[in-house]
């Protein structure tokens, strides 16, 4: 019996010794995140990164789509401005579609290009047309819609014989063209 009892008293001694072994291991844990206040902060920023992460949706096929779309649209409207133009070129152009709606362009007043506040060239230039009524619309419709797609009338004055034919008709056309930088 005396044995038995040794063993039971070792036993609860090394149950002791085991618990109190843990149990200031945990305290001493304890202590030591009580005394670290950067963890707690540490801890709630994690969390809120994580929480950040988990509302960011998924990838969408659809979203996608639309990205390469408005890409795409941004590349066309990047180049619907063309590079530089030549003047000549502008001035030649200008002559010969006026020669194929038989009407008489001169070029009265041209400017250098100039730079623009939207970082644009522009080229101006005035010209008078003389001819028919009806062939000076033509030209102006012409001039708008066939030769330079960034070519703008920015001033248009017309005079003569708009009800007879008996006087020639004449505009002056005031015209800009742009191009990029």
């Amino acid at each position: 019996m005396l044995a038995k009892r040794i063993i039971i008293a070792t036993i609860t001694v090394l149950v002791l010794i085991a618990f109190t072994r843990w149990g200031t291991d945990f305290v001493q844990a304890r202590v030591m995140d009580s005394a670290n206040p950067k963890k707690a902060e540490l801890t709630k920023e994690i969390d809120a990164t994580n929480k950040s992460i988990a509302e960011i949706p998924e990838r969408d096929g659809q979203l996608l789509n639309k990205l390469a779309q408005l890409e795409m649209e941004l590349q066309e409207v990047g180049q619907a401005i063309p590079e530089s133009i030549d003047s000549t070129l502008v001035i030649d152009s200008i002559l010969a579609l006026a020669y194929s709606c038989n009407v008489t362009a001169t070029p009265i007043q041209t400017t250098d290009w100039s730079i623009t506040a939207e970082q644009y060239l522009v080229y101006r230039l005035q010209i008078d047309v003389e001819g028919s009524y009806e062939q000076i619309t033509t030209f102006i419709s012409r001039l708008e819609n066939e030769l330079f797609e960034t070519l703008i009338i920015d001033g248009l004055g017309v005079s003569g014989g708009l009800i007879t034919d008996t006087e020639p008709n004449s505009a002056s056309l005031q015209l800009a063209i742009y191009s990029r930088n």
